[in-house]
């Protein structure tokens, strides 16, 4: 018996139907394309306050309240990336809080380039500080990653741990 001609629109869309659903999925899929998770134009510099600071982060910087700072641990490390290595000066600026000093005295700090001992200070007194020194060409890289760490060798201890100093600004200068 045959279909009648009123039948033929409906089975032709089932039968397409049918024909789309079966599909053969892989058995794998290829490895997404792999992106560095730290690169963009603005990566020499960071104010703490920033919206994107967190980026820069390692490790021994406690998350921010909103303001222009935040608190350190006792070794703060930070990450960077440099579009020229000629005639660069690691820049750290930070506050050393008056509470903290109290209890600490002149507060000690080291600071690190790839983990090489760029400057070694003693500050005397609590408030704004700034250490700014010429780092060697060899010692970074252009478009790769540059650690900056800052060991405070005498931070203020607390039951919840170490506190060190206030970061406000770091990173790279000319």
């Amino acid at each position: 018996m045959m279909f009648q001609a009123r039948f033929w629109p409906a089975g032709l869309s089932l039968l397409a139907v049918l024909a789309t659903s079966c599909v053969t999925t892989p058995d794998s899929y290829p490895v997404p394309e792999q992106h560095l998770p730290f690169r963009s134009t603005d990566t020499e510099f960071i104010s703490a306050g920033d919206p994107f600071a967190q980026k820069f982060f390692v490790r021994d910087v406690v998350p921010s309240d909103g303001g222009g700072w935040r608190w350190t641990a006792a070794e703060p490390e930070l990450r960077f990336v440099l579009q020229s290595t000629h005639h660069r000066k690691l820049l750290f600026e930070f506050v050393i809080n008056e509470r903290t000093f109290r209890d600490t005295g002149p507060v000690k700090i080291s600071f690190f380039v790839n983990k090489r001992l760029i400057g070694r200070e003693t500050y005397g007194s609590p408030g704004d500080k700034s250490f700014e020194k010429p780092v060697p060409d060899e010692w970074i890289r252009s478009n790769e990653e540059t650690r900056v760490m800052a060991r405070i060798e005498n931070p203020w201890h607390t039951p919840q741990g170490d506190l060190g100093i206030l970061i406000k600004r770091v990173g790279f200068v000319q």
